[in-house]
């Protein structure tokens, strides 16, 4: 008998799933998240790695696919690698419960799709493979090295994922090309997020998970254990948590999709919205202005502090850096650009656009504060507990395992997360009740101090542990077997094995996900202005009106930029109501590079005149 192979039931399912088999609010989100990435890659012609982007491109040669926004006349590979640095170059793209898979699955599946005549159906289906197969990937590896902005690896096997759906290929060679994906997944490090690598950390497992896919059906084979062999990838993380790897066709990451409608990662989404709405109820005119500023504070949940300590310790003279990279890599930075420049879109972040706000942006910044706020990380825990099951999956670590945790923690982000959760329990005596009593407070101290956690949060078993030892030392002297000294009492919770973790037990697009964060400015003429958000326009939860309409108005704005309005109008039309099927992704993008061919003198960037 074979041994179990997550790989091998992901591409059995990656072969066999039907268009009719996805909810249509799946369906809905995949949409908006192909209009979201679709107006990234046309603010990303702003970028300033944009040229560079474009002619590594087409180092890759001479052929027929187009990358989005417009550009022609590339191979399958050159056309994912300038697509999907283009819609990096303002941010980590949108994100999923506990992954990000990136512009790839939305630009892989577009440009093979072109390249292999599928249809819209099929398109948009392995858009949301991509999207399963990197949730699924990153979620498990949530406690790990490989998770968050810097993780390549779920972006790289999603668009192994959608590749192999597009090529057709069977089950076992499905299984193959995710295999191959993960071979060689790249170990992500805080160091190269603030610099212009970021784009290559975006693009190259694009093209990475479509060669995989390529090998695959030319019979190249992979390890199928990759995944679960005692050294294979999830020994990478420092506990795995397999209940996340399951729940096909039951639990649909896509339908968890926040979409990103501002520059920068998903930590800034929470604190540009908060900054907007303390400057809309508080600024002089509508809007502070960065002489009125004598000191800001950003409070942020634990994900959030935690990315902006790792870049600022990554990164020596991080401090002192203002260019388009460290910027968008930064929420400190962000915010002080968008106050020195009253807005925050592509045009603010070009090289030009920061070197004329370079003097008051980096004041702002060394006036800006960054503090943890124990309140936005419990809320975030009850949510991931309530609609994702982290609490179980987290309890499922055996207790000894969380030394090992413990001691990779350290190893891989400092001693500043530890010392956090060290301060857990104490924190948790000011949460809300309904949290007081979460698996996660236990396992803290678990994370900090075994033995103390062994007497806090494991009390039963210590108690009959005990007991045993009593008995057993009793009988060693007498030859009898005494009674239990300390016998069940009234009113003593059972004591029970941690429940088994499943993720197809919940509703992923019921999930409300609030990546909570407070901006406070202190003015100079003594006001204090306070503003909060947990949950900006876009954020993870049901793909309804708000979502929709969060999205659109990015895309008027950016696709807007290169495009007359009713060309605009109808590109929009077509991507995300698909009022007649999807449309086939061939002539998706033809419309989108004979839209976006004669750009309007002055909208485009200098280097952009020849892009056909």
């Amino acid at each position: 008998m074979r041994p179990p192979s997550t790989l091998r039931e992901w591409g059995e399912w990656i072969a066999s799933l039907r268009f009719e088999d996805v909810p249509e609010a799946v369906l809905r989100a995949a949409r908006l998240q192909r209009a979201n990435t679709l107006a990234a890659c046309a603010a990303g012609v702003l970028g300033s790695d944009a040229a560079a982007a474009v002619r590594a491109a087409r180092e890759m040669g001479r052929g027929s696919a187009i990358a989005p926004p417009g550009f022609r006349s590339l191979t399958v590979p050159g056309a994912l690698f300038a697509g999907v640095a283009l819609g990096a170059a303002h941010g980590s793209g949108d994100h999923l419960l506990l992954a990000e898979p990136g512009a790839a699955a939305v630009v892989l599946p577009l440009v093979a799709g072109a390249g292999a005549g599928a249809d819209g159906a099929t398109t948009l289906l392995a858009q949301v493979l991509a999207n399963e197969v990197a949730g699924r990937l990153g979620a498990a590896c949530l406690l790990g090295p490989h998770f968050g902005p810097v993780a390549t690896a779920p972006g790289r096997v999603g668009a192994a994922a959608a590749a192999a759906r597009l090529l057709g290929l069977s089950g076992a060679r499905a299984a193959h090309a995710l295999a191959l994906a993960l071979f060689q997944p790249g170990t992500p490090r805080w160091h190269g997020f603030g610099t212009s690598a970021r784009l290559l950390a975006a693009a190259d497992p694009a093209v990475g998970g479509w060669h995989a896919a390529v090998l695959a059906r030319e019979g190249i084979e992979g390890p199928l254990d990759a995944l679960d062999a005692p050294d294979g990838f999830l020994a990478a993380s420092f506990a795995p948590l397999r209940g996340y790897l399951g729940g096909l066709s039951s639990a649909w990451f896509t339908s968890s999709l926040a979409f990103h409608t501002r520059p920068g990662t998903s930590f800034a989404q929470p604190v540009l919205d908060a900054f907007d709405r303390l400057e809309r109820e508080g600024g002089s005119g509508g809007r502070i202005r960065p002489e009125e500023v004598r000191s800001a504070t950003v409070d942020l949940s634990l994900p959030a502090f935690e990315a902006e300590r790792l870049l600022v310790r990554g990164m020596p003279g991080m401090a002192e850096r203002l260019d388009p990279a460290a910027v968008l890599a930064s929420v400190t930075r962000l915010l002080a650009v968008r106050i020195a420049r009253g807005g925050l879109g592509p045009e603010d972040l070009t090289l030009d656009a920061l070197a004329s706000c370079a003097g008051p942006a980096a004041a702002l910044a060394a006036k800006t504060r960054i503090a943890h706020d124990w309140r936005a990380t419990f809320r975030l825990m009850e949510a991931l507990g309530e609609g994702a099951g982290l609490d179980r999956a987290l309890s499922g670590v055996p207790l000894l395992e969380w030394r090992h945790v413990s001691r990779k923690a350290r190893d891989a982000y400092g001693d500043g997360l530890i010392s956090l959760l060290r301060e857990l329990p104490r924190a948790a005596a000011t949460a809300p009740e309904a949290l007081r009593d979460r698996a996660l407070v236990a396992l803290a101290q678990r994370v900090t101090a075994v033995p103390s956690a062994v007497v806090e949060a494991g009390q039963g078993a210590l108690r009959q542990a005990s007991s045993l030892a009593a008995r057993a030392s009793a009988f060693l002297r007498t030859g009898v077997v005494e009674a239990a000294a300390d016998p069940p009492r009234a009113g003593r919770p059972p004591e029970i094995a941690p429940p088994e973790h499943d993720v197809g037990a919940y509703d992923l697009g019921a999930l409300r996900l609030p990546l909570a964060a407070r901006v406070e400015v202190f003015l100079s003429d003594g006001r204090l202005l306070s503003g909060e958000s947990a949950l900006p326009a876009g954020a993870t939860g049901p793909s309804g009106p708000e979502a929709r309409e969060a999205v659109r108005a990015r895309w008027e704005r950016d696709v807007g930029r290169l495009v007359d309005e009713a060309a605009s109008r109808s590109l929009w039309e077509a991507v995300v109501t698909a009022p007649g099927g999807d449309p086939e992704p061939g002539a998706l993008l033809e419309r989108l590079a004979t839209a976006t061919g004669s750009w309007p003198r002055g909208r485009a960037p200098r280097w952009q005149a020849g892009m056909g």
